[in-house]
């Protein structure tokens, strides 16, 4: 069963292997990428740098299909710790 794939990441390794993958079986595939690495054949991009908290939140509000799957291929951010 083909479907709709949401991506958070998707020019990564593991991210748009995914991405060609889902495109191969038929998947309708949208990344949310911030746009500096190129983006497999196929897939719809929506650019903004999920580390802009306010930017990231609005795009994902302002999207408005369901999807079948949402795959968080991030998975990381990076803390600064206060070591005093």
């Amino acid at each position: 069963m083909a479907g709709k794939l949401l991506i958070v990441g998707g020019s990564g390794f593991v991210s748009g292997t995914l991405a060609r993958t889902a495109l191969a079986a038929g998947w309708e595939v949208t990344v949310v990428t911030r746009g500096t690495r190129p983006l497999p054949k196929g897939v719809n991009a929506i650019r903004v740098d999920r580390n802009d908290e306010v930017a990231f939140a609005a795009a994902m509000r302002a999207l408005t299909p369901e999807w079948d799957l949402v795959v968080d291929a991030i998975c990381s951010r990076r803390l600064t710790l206060d070591r005093t």
